[in-house]
């Protein structure tokens, strides 16, 4: 395959840039010159910079100065009709039609906000692996309208808009060498994933290196030495030699994996061109990066073994850590799916402009929708499997449907950027959430909140069978051990007690994504969010620290022992129904009070004092029956002083505390139900939630 070249043109964007050829006089209004002069980024290198400007009235009018020569507006024309098709799963044909109707709409009924077409210049700062740079330039073109009720494009949907982009290079270096500047063949590159792949074991002193790693137990050999086009499973102990892994979705029909039935037919070997789609792709990648040997879970664990899956399973982390590379294909929803495909054009424009007297031509490359995010909406990235299988891989290759990513420790690449892109730090949003090695994280109250982080993401991805939840994170959980230290207690982590309680159901959370759930299913016990049935978020996640009541008490909720015994051989999986933690706290009684449909407070009693503000009320399980004036336990947890609240900039303090109720036939021993949080808006003289609970004894509870 051809070698990529560098296209990327360089010049200073300095006061005597400005564009040139032909522009219909909306662009030339726009003053776009002006987004590209370095005064632009001189003056907001160091903070994120958006401009909007509003461009053509009507899709008719776009596409008339597209065809009348503009040198733009053919651009906006293809980003307006792709994004469109992507957004409402059209083709472009029909996405156009859809414009046209828009414009006839707005013709007879104007709206209150203009229908117009918007173009915005982002200016954001980013990282290059190694260089310290300035920002990083992109713009984005949508409709502010909408179609028959259905949105095309509002400002807020930015996860959706397609960019183009330059970047900005640090001082000393040429200004303007322009990120798209390798031309993407319709066909697979593997030169260029030979070359990232090299560059990381080269030159990364961050990444783990795959040299004379132990084989996994089982592993596929892609060049067995009786047949060339066989692939043929062979035991790895006690050997040593590099391997790939492949991170797939099994899809709806598992043609071919490992069980007790098939074990000697794979000994044997099996042609190449049996194996699905997705696997014979997966060789391919192998064979085309020198290595010789592949692991994919569904052919390398015995998958009707119990005592061997669960074996394997505690192993996931080492595997996937001393793989040379993990091979993902984001696209491919089953095995037969494959992701070696012909891949659709990237559209690219230029556009003739001038600088310091000498003409010159920007290129620009439509990058797609989060282009430096591997296909987010992908399906396997719903995949919970898949998360750890991402985040403890040193390298990740990402065959996407319309380029090729790449992900490790110390950089993101990705076709047609030059440029090696660092990751920004803790990154919590749950698309974009940041590969980390947990030795980048110093301090073991960071990997707690890293690893909070981690589980509020994880909670939203879909698994085939609820009891799974567990042992689908053992690897990470694995990982973390070392560094955070003291008990797992399934799920959650001693060291972060009481802290890693506080977790609550949000409302209106969507339900946890399980293809098979049945009613008795236990998925671990009630402290931990495992055993909810929806997403979950921690509210610690979005704590500034944790503080007393400023006379060096804190009422806080103690760990006194725990008993987590694992269900199988995994010792960071599946976990007894036997479980229980003791802990030490001051209780209250409380009464639930119905605010409307969905939300709830709590009412102390006796109602001898006033608590300043409301304690909100989150049940573990939203579809639980409560009643108004109804008894609950509450355990103070502990008091925070946290960022702005449910929408409020002034609030200093949180106060949580579990509510837990009494199981049946057994004293002292509860079982938890929800989360109450009290937020505080200011100094008073009024009793507070906290100290609501001071002349209380401390009690000793078990909680299963």
């Amino acid at each position: 395959m051809e070698q990529p070249q560098d296209y990327g043109a360089r010049f200073a964007f300095d006061q005597s840039f400005f564009l040139t050829g032909q522009f219909c006089q909306v662009c030339q209004d726009c003053e776009l010159s002006d987004m590209f002069r370095t005064r632009y980024r001189d003056e907001l290198m160091n903070k994120r910079y958006l401009r909007g400007e509003n461009h053509h009235k009507s899709f008719r009018d776009l596409s008339k100065a597209a065809a009348d020569g503009c040198q733009l507006c053919p651009m906006f024309k293809q980003m307006i009709l792709a994004s469109t098709s992507e957004f409402l799963s059209c083709s472009l044909e029909e996405a156009e039609t859809r414009h046209l109707e828009v414009d006839v709409a707005e013709q007879t009924k104007r709206q209150v906000i203009p229908q117009n077409f918007m173009v915005e210049f982002f200016l954001d700062t980013v990282e290059l692996a190694g260089q310290d740079t300035k920002g990083f330039f992109s713009f984005s073109y949508f409709r502010k309208s909408h179609i028959i009720g259905v949105p095309l494009f509002a400002p807020s949907d930015w996860d959706r808009l397609p960019y183009f982009y330059l970047a900005d290079l640090p001082e000393g270096l040429p200004q303007g060498r322009y990120v798209n500047g390798i031309h993407a063949s319709p066909e697979v590159n593997l030169y260029v994933a030979r070359s990232w792949v090299g560059q990381c074991l080269t030159g990364h002193s961050a990444c783990p290196k795959p040299w004379n790693s132990e084989l996994p137990s089982r592993v596929l050999d892609t060049q067995p030495n009786l047949v060339p086009d066989d692939v043929q499973l062979v035991d790895g102990f006690s050997q040593r030699a590099e391997y790939t892994t492949l991170s797939h979705c099994w899809g709806n029909s598992q043609p071919l994996k490992l069980t007790k039935a098939s074990n000697d037919n794979l000994r044997r070997g099996i042609s190449i061109e049996a194996l699905p789609k997705t696997f014979r792709d997966a060789v391919l990648v192998t064979k085309s990066l020198g290595i010789r040997y592949l692991w994919i879970d569904s052919l390398c664990i015995m998958q009707d073994d119990t005592a061997d899956w669960e074996s394997q399973c505690a192993k996931m982390a080492d595997i996937y850590k001393r793989s040379y590379v993990t091979i993902a294909g984001p696209s491919a929803s089953g095995c037969d799916s494959g992701f070696l495909h012909p891949r659709p054009p990237t559209s690219k424009f230029a556009v003739s402009a001038q600088c310091s007297g000498r003409n010159i031509q920007l290129s620009f490359s439509n990058c797609g929708f989060r282009p430096l995010v591997p296909q987010p909406e992908s399906p396997l990235a719903k995949r919970a499997w898949v998360f750890q299988e991402r985040l403890l891989s040193p390298r990740v290759l990402y065959f996407g449907h319309r380029k090729l990513y790449f992900e490790c420790f110390t950089h993101e690449k990705y076709e047609e950027c030059p440029h090696s892109l660092a990751p920004k730090g803790l990154n919590k949003d749950r698309l974009t959430i940041s590969k980390l090695s947990t030795r980048s994280l110093p301090t073991v109250e960071q990997q707690l909140e890293y690893w909070n982080c981690l589980v509020s993401n994880y909670s939203r991805l879909a698994l085939t069978k609820s009891s799974d939840r567990l042992p689908a994170l053992s690897g990470l959980a694995s990982e973390f051990s070392p560094s955070v230290g003291g008990k797992y207690l399934a799920g959650v982590w001693g060291h972060g007690f009481p802290d890693s309680l506080a977790w609550s159901v949000p409302v209106n959370s969507e339900p946890a994504k399980f293809q098979t759930h049945p009613d008795d299913t236990y998925l671990g016990p009630s402290w931990s969010w495992v055993s909810a049935r929806h997403v979950v978020e921690f509210c610690t996640n979005r704590i500034l620290d944790r503080c007393d009541g400023g006379d060096g008490t804190s009422n806080n909720m103690a760990l006194v022992s725990a008993e987590v015994p694992p269900a199988g051989r995994d010792p960071f999986g599946a976990v007894s129904k036997d479980s229980f933690l003791e802990i030490s706290g001051k209780t209250r009684t409380a009464v639930f009070r119905r605010v409307s449909t969905e939300d709830w407070w709590l009412e102390f009693t006796p109602l001898e004092f006033y608590i300043e503000s409301k304690c909100w009320y989150y049940p573990d399980d939203p579809a639980r029956d409560i009643h108004d004036g109804e008894a609950v336990t509450a355990v103070f947890l502990g008091r925070y002083n946290c960022m702005a609240l449910r929408g409020n900039p002034s609030s200093s303090h949180l106060d949580v505390a579990l509510c837990i109720e009494p199981v049946d036939g057994q004293p002292d021993t509860y079982r938890r139900i929800g989360l109450a949080m009290a937020i505080y808006h200011r100094q008073g003289p009024r009793v507070r939630f906290r100290e609501s609970f001071d002349n209380e004894p401390t009690s000793c509870l078990r909680i299963l």
